[in-house]
């Protein structure tokens, strides 16, 4: 974190300005109908219609450590947001954020993984809204295929709902 503190004399008078800045970054969604969602939509669910809907893990790696996860059993091509009713919490990191998605197979297991690395925003930007990355999965085995997710998301050195 950096801190400028300056201060200023004045007829016996004196004022401080204090100011930081940190490398922490916030990626959040904002509330529904206010413009800027966070969203992930389904372009194209893995291994097509032939093999039902994608079973969805969504996770967010924040500096190394697994900080959220959102889950969808019916996530369908041109459907979004696959949080079955969870709220989007924000996510805040230091260094590095990673969001991983998997679709999984039967008992859990992961047929196709793909991930993206959420970048840091430069210390003189404050925000930056709507950025859109497409997310594609892969793998191997029964029920695997390619997936393509598009994931929108805004990030911010501090709260900005």
């Amino acid at each position: 974190m950096l801190a400028n503190i300056s201060v200023t004399r004045s007829n016996n008078r004196q004022s401080f300005n204090v100011s930081a800045r940190t490398n922490l970054t916030i990626l959040y969604g904002a509330p529904h109908g206010s413009g800027h969602p966070l969203k992930l939509i389904c372009e194209d669910e893995t291994g097509g219609n032939m093999f039902g809907s994608d079973e969805l893990r969504m996770g967010f790696d924040s500096d190394g450590t697994r900080v959220r996860e959102y889950y969808n059993d019916d996530f369908d091509t041109d459907e979004a947001s696959p949080t079955d009713g969870q709220p989007w919490a924000p996510v805040p990191f230091v260094n590095s954020l990673q969001l991983v998605l998997d679709e999984l197979g039967g008992g859990g297991s992961v047929d196709n993984t793909g991930s993206f690395a959420v970048p840091l925003l430069a210390p003189d930007v404050e925000a930056i809204r709507e950025q859109t990355v497409l997310v594609v999965l892969s793998g191997s085995g029964v029920g695997s295929g390619v997936g393509k997710y598009r994931f929108s998301y805004n990030l911010a050195h501090g709260f900005d709902p």
